[in-house]
């Protein structure tokens, strides 16, 4: 996930630059008991508590810009409540005031999408980034309401929209971004639908501080060219093997 954006934000620390979209490491059943043990947080869960903080650690030594967790390369549809509790309590305590983040809590479900939100609120996470709800294809003044609403019952909490129609069924457009924009909250977009000419639609209805991120790998290197930053690990990872 690469972003840009114009001005400065009071209300959350996220910021321009790369956003990596970080892995939960689950162990696997046939690990010595021993590993099992120094993993031991919730009973009979998989978590790979600390394959997860070697993660962070290798993140925060590498300047990266920020942090997405439990999206859905986070597995966060399988993961429960209490163990998405685990997750963002160790990425507050390893990143906080060091990395900003964000956690992936959006359902399809309206009142299941406050709680999980509310949840990474409580525990100290930056933002929320929420998709929009999937399969059921809301109209567009559906999707005002939503994530008005959620904005509204969280005033404090930074929520970025999440686009991605290819795997929701509904395309979130830029008039619709451009309109939530004007919510102090709602802080930015996450565009996954590999529409580069999207971004000077988006720059002309958002407000200034508003940021766009690339969610979309196949047409990142353009995106790139349109002033969203690369991402520094990778550069630093790569020209020091």
């Amino acid at each position: 996930m690469f972003s840009t954006s114009v001005g400065a934000f009071t209300l959350s620390p996220l910021k321009a630059g790369s956003t990596v979209a970080i892995i939960t490491p689950m162990l696997l059943s046939n690990v010595p008991a021993s590993v099992h043990e120094r993993n031991k947080c919730i009973e009979k869960s998989t978590l790979d508590i600390v394959g997860y903080n070697r993660l962070l650690d290798f993140h925060k030594s590498s300047n990266t810009d920020g942090l997405c967790v439990l999206g859905t390369t986070g597995e966060a549809a399988q993961l429960s409540m209490e163990e998405r509790a685990v997750i963002i309590s160790e990425t507050v305590k390893s990143c906080k005031n060091h990395i900003p983040f964000m956690v992936g809590t959006g359902t399809s479900c309206p009142a299941q999408t406050y709680e999980l939100t509310k949840q990474a609120y409580e525990l100290g996470a930056d933002a929320a980034l929420v998709v929009t709800p999937m399969y059921i294809k809301p109209t567009q003044k559906g999707l005002i309401n939503h994530f008005t609403e959620l904005a509204t019952a969280l005033p404090d909490m930074p929520i970025v929209l999440y686009n991605v129609p290819s795997r929701t069924g509904v395309d979130m457009s830029p008039e619709t971004i451009g309109i939530l924009s004007k919510i102090p909250s709602i802080v930015g977009v996450k565009e996954a639908t590999g529409d580069v000419s999207r971004v000077k639609k988006l720059r002309a209805v958002c407000r200034d501080n508003f940021l766009l991120w690339s969610g979309d790998d196949g047409t990142g290197t353009l995106r790139l060219r349109l002033r969203l930053r690369l991402q520094k690990n990778i550069f630093i990872y790569f020209t020091s093997q």
